[in-house]
């Protein structure tokens, strides 16, 4: 895991996994909701909106935990290179 250093990245940081976390407890709550509505027909509402409402929450997600993290783990080592550079540390 890397460590990050300065406050605004560490900001963001804990900012996108509270975003996360939050929308993972949606995702479950959202299955809890289609557990609820066992034995209906899947074109029948709501479940077409719930899978609809699904698959938004988990594109969410996807978006998060991997765009939004790799453009984060990007600044975090642009900005540690750079400190490097600036100390003489790094060529």
């Amino acid at each position: 895991m890397t460590v990050i250093k300065h406050e605004h990245l560490q900001k963001m940081a804990g900012a996108l996994d509270e975003v996360i976390e939050a929308a993972e407890g949606y995702k479950a709550y959202l299955k809890t909701r289609m557990e609820g509505h066992k034995g209906i027909s899947e074109d029948v509402p709501p479940m077409p909106m719930l899978r609809r409402q699904l698959g938004n929450v988990e594109r969410f997600i996807d978006t998060a935990d991997n765009q939004m993290v790799e453009q984060l783990i990007n600044m975090v080592n642009a900005i540690e290179t750079l400190e490097l550079a600036e100390r003489g540390e790094f060529v």
